[in-house]
C-alpha cells in the first residue's frame, strides 16, 4: 500500500479466525503508515446473495479504488460476482497469500473482474534434500507408515500385499496377480510429474516452522545456566521443557 501510495482502502475479510486475525493485524499496520481503513466487510461462502451484493454498495459508496482481500478464494467467489453483476469493473483488488486462483472456481465472465489485481504469495526457496527424500519414499521402508502406503497403493493404481499375504505367496503368484504392488516400483522418475515442485511455498513455510521448532528445542536442552533466555541467565528445564519456553526463545532468535 506504502509503495504505491495508496491511502484510502477497503478491506474485505474472511468470516473465519484467519480473516478476523490477520485483518486486524492487516488494519494497524496500515494506520500506523498513515494510511485509512475506510470499511471492514466479512465474507463467507455461506452467506446469502444479497450480503455481497450490500458489500458491493458499500465499496462504491465509500469511493475507495483499492480493496485488499484477506479470505481464501472459495469464499470470495459470490462476492467477485456481486461486482460485475453491478457492472462495478474499476477496482484494483489486492490478494493476501490466503487467496489462490483455483482453475475452474471462477466463471470465465468474472475474470475480468481480477484485471489489473495483484495477488501476493508466500517466499519459498529450495528446500535441501527435499527431491531427494521424495524420490526415495518407499513401504517397504517403513513399513508402519500408514500413510506412504496408501499413497503408494494410489499412486500405482496396486495394492501392497500384507504380512501374510506377502508370506503365503510364491514369486509366480505375485507375478500373476498384477494387482498387487512390486518392489522394484519406485518414485524416481514419476515424482517429477506427480508432485508440484515448482510451486512450494507453503512446504517450505511448514518445513521452516519444524526446523525453528527444532533449532529452539536444541538451544534449550544444550543451555547453560547463566546465560539461558530467561530471567537472571536461567535455562528451562531439559526434563519439562514448557511450549511458552520454546515460544520465547524463537521471538528471541526472529
Amino acid at each position: 500500500m506504502g509503495h504505491f501510495g495508496w491511502t484510502w482502502i477497503g478491506m474485505i475479510i474472511s468470516d473465519d479466525e484467519l480473516g478476523l486475525q490477520g485483518g486486524q493485524e492487516m488494519k494497524r499496520m496500515i494506520e500506523e503508515r498513515g494510511g485509512c481503513v475506510a470499511f471492514i466487510e466479512k465474507v463467507h461462502l455461506s452467506y446469502a446473495r444479497e450480503l455481497f451484493l450490500h458489500i458491493v454498495d458499500i465499496a462504491q459508496m465509500h469511493n475507495v479504488k483499492v480493496i485488499i482481500i484477506h479470505s481464501p478464494e472459495v469464499h470470495v467467489k459470490m462476492l467477485m460476482e456481486a461486482f460485475l453483476a453491478q457492472n462495478v469493473t474499476d477496482k484494483v483488488f489486492v490478494f493476501s497469500a490466503s487467496f489462490t486462483l483455483t482453475i475452474g472456481l471462477f466463471r470465465r465472465e468474472t475474470w475480468k473482474i481480477f484485471n489489473g489485481s495483484l495477488g501476493l504469495a508466500p517466499h519459498a526457496t529450495k528446500m535441501p534434500d527435499f527431491e531427494d527424500f521424495l524420490s526415495h519414499i518407499h513401504p517397504s521402508r517403513d513399513p508402519n507408515d500408514v500413510f506412504v502406503k496408501h499413497f503408494w497403493e494410489k499412486m500405482f493404481k496396486c495394492k501392497w500385499p500384507g504380512p501374510q499375504e506377502t508370506k503365503e505367496m510364491t514369486a509366480l503368484e505375485k507375478e500373476e496377480r498384477s494387482i498387487f504392488c512390486s518392489e522394484s516400483q519406485t518414485l524416481e522418475k514419476k515424482h517429477s510429474d506427480f508432485f508440484e515442485l515448482y510451486d512450494l511455498s507453503y512446504t517450505y513455510h511448514t518445513y521452516l516452522a519444524v526446523f525453528a521448532l527444532a533449532h529452539s528445542l536444541n538451544v534449550l536442552m544444550t543451555c547453560k545456566p547463566g546465560r539461558g533466555p530467561f530471567l537472571e541467565g536461567a535455562c528451562a528445564d531439559v526434563h519439562s521443557i514448557q511450549p511458552w519456553q520454546v515460544k520465547e526463545w524463537q521471538n528471541l532468535m526472529y
